[in-house]
């Protein structure tokens, strides 16, 4: 472009374009530079205007109410009920029950804080627990837990504790228990906000209406319904990811007793615990159709399903990805005691493990589809019809590097069917695996059948590999993940199995190694030592990586005493 600088006005109008587009950059950018901090503290005596912790809002719903996008929230420990009811929903005083926190604007919202903090880093949220509750009467009895999970004292318990609308993973809750929300009235049917419904029988704890926070250091707990998602319900078009939190004690009369994913969404949940939540079907999570799930590092312990599902149900025509998680304990009285799988959708179950699971069929996984399973680890499963997994309806699942071991049929193990059982023309494939005594697999490719694992301490649920274990490096490589359940990395052929053998941290010795401990250190990365050997010893050091022996590091026998010393450098096996 070429301007006449004679032309003032040109020049002029340009400078003055250019002069505009910098202040409204300056705008924005100044506006995520000076999002406010409000403070809440509920005994705070000053002024209550949410400036300080001494001038602290005492109500959370007052400081969610003046916050604009982007602005932050810092509450201290202490219980909190919602007194006010959405907007759209007429409210009859503190104790309506249709009183809910609610939120449709994206902000930071973080619990935990004594009341003194400056620093977010400050914070200390697992000691500082800041509740919010739904039981206005303080006098909810929760016992037991899965199958034996009971309420009592909370009938006029709020229907949800927290509602969202509208937000996007840009709004953060962290740092929260939320209890005591109890969504068990048919008869009104719903409440309104943001010109949503949000029906009065679901998402006891937390009700996400076409939204999509971030839920980070949360716990729900003793949270119910009487139809889907005791601790959270996330409806359609919500898709919230989930980190580092923990549902507890939650329960449906129908589905998801910890939580419901409806149609359309794409919740994740990563790093998380969900422990003896019970339900009709999803003990703990029950996923609805034409959606994708993503589910990582997380545990599902002690879940309970009336009929299916022990800790997962999974409907038709929707995505799964399952990642490094244990399914344990968990119990289903029909089918799928840690999981059941519907058909006509992707699924995808990757380093995890399935211990101690029960159901009529499928103890493990009850499937209805064609999952690929690579490196899981099966134990001590069991079920009326196929202890670790059972298949029917056309399922052909793809089943590579994974062990099945002491699963039980009836209360066998070395019936066949007792680790995989197949109805209805189901076909799987099941390669590079470790098979039960008599089981349909007993031959194949990379199939070893009836020899035992070698684990760790199976008993106090330890899978890892001993060094004599048959698994070590007898999976197949093609499609095989490149790490284990620990994010350890699977050098060369990899290991059958969720783990590979070996520890995933380095090993350093500080201290002598005394007379007569004759120690063998195998299958860490690295070794490395500046302390001596003593006298009889029969050492052996083994790493896969390196091994540093430093200034100060002797073998040193006495008045003829022998000592050995071994190193090596090398993947799995026994020195």
């Amino acid at each position: 472009m070429k301007i006449n600088c004679n032309n003032s006005g040109i020049v002029t109008k340009l400078r003055f374009k250019k002069s505009l587009f910098l202040i409204i950059l300056f705008m924005y950018h100044s506006s995520f530079l000076m999002a406010t901090v409000r403070y809440v503290k509920q005994d705070a005596v000053g002024n209550n205007n949410g400036n300080s912790w001494f001038d602290a809002y005492t109500d959370l719903q007052d400081a969610i109410d003046v916050s604009v996008i982007n602005d932050t929230i810092w509450v201290a420990a202490g219980t909190y009920l919602p007194k006010d009811a959405p907007d759209g929903t007429i409210s009859t005083g503190v104790l309506d029950r249709n009183n809910a926190f609610h939120l449709h604007t994206n902000m930071k919202i973080y619990g935990g804080f004594s009341g003194t903090e400056t620093l977010l880093s400050e914070r200390d949220w697992t000691s500082n627990l800041t509740l919010l509750s739904g039981d206005f009467a303080n006098n909810d009895v929760v016992t037991g837990g899965g199958a034996e999970l009971s309420f009592m004292g909370n009938d006029e318990n709020a229907y949800h504790v927290i509602i969202t609308a509208d937000l996007t993973p840009d709004a953060l809750l962290d740092g929260f228990t939320i209890s005591g929300g109890n969504a068990n009235d048919l008869q009104d049917g719903y409440i309104t906000y943001v010109f949503k419904r949000l029906y009065k029988y679901d998402g006891g704890g937390m009700y996400n209406a076409y939204s999509s926070p971030t839920i980070t250091n949360l716990t729900f707990t003793s949270n119910s319904v009487y139809n889907t998602g005791g601790g959270m319900y996330n409806s359609p078009s919500s898709s919230p990811v989930i980190m580092n939190s923990t549902f507890i004690s939650n329960s449906a009369d129908f589905g998801g007793g910890a939580m419901l994913n409806s149609y359309s969404n794409s919740t994740s949940i990563v790093n998380s615990t969900f422990i003896s939540n019970s339900a009709v079907v999803g003990g703990a999570v029950l996923n609805f159709s034409s959606s994708s799930r993503f589910i990582a590092n997380s545990s599902f312990n002690s879940n309970y399903a009336h009929l299916n599902g022990g800790a997962i149900y999974h409907t038709p025509n929707s995505n799964l990805t399952i990642i490094n998680s244990t399914f344990v304990s968990n119990l289903a009285n029909s089918q799928g005691g840690g999981i059941f799988l519907s058909h006509s959708s992707i699924q995808s179950i990757i380093n995890s493990i399935f211990i101690l699971n029960s159901a009529d069929s499928g103890g493990g996984i009850f499937n209805r589809n064609s999952p690929t399973i690579f490196n899981a680890t099966f134990a001590s499963n069991s079920a009326n019809s196929g202890g670790a997994i059972y298949n029917e309806f056309y399922a052909h699942p793809k089943i590579y590097n994974s062990i099945f071991w002491s699963n039980f049929q009836s209360g066998s193990a070395n019936f066949q069917g007792s680790d995989i059982l197949n109805s209805n023309n189901s076909l799987p494939t099941v390669e590079h695996c470790i098979t039960q005594e008599n089981s349909i697999y007993s031959t194949g490719t990379g199939i070893i059948n009836n020899q035992e694992p070698k684990f760790e301490d199976a008993a106090n649920l330890n899978f890892k590999l001993k060094c004599t274990s048959p698994a070590i490096n007898q999976g197949t490589l093609s499609g095989a993940p490149k790490e284990d359940i620990r994010a350890f990395d699977r050098a060369g052929n990899p290991d059958i199995g969720a783990y590979e053998f070996g520890e995933s941290e380095p090993l350093i010795i500080e201290r002598n190694i005394e007379n007569g401990m004759n120690p063998k250190y195998v299958g860490m990365p690295s070794i490395s030592t500046e302390w001596p050997i003593l006298n009889t010893n029969n050492s052996i050091f083994k790493a896969r990586n390196f091994i540093l022996l430093k200034s100060g590091f002797s073998v040193a026998p006495t008045n003829g005493e022998a000592t050995v010393f071994r190193a090596e450098i090398g993947n799995g096996g026994c020195p």
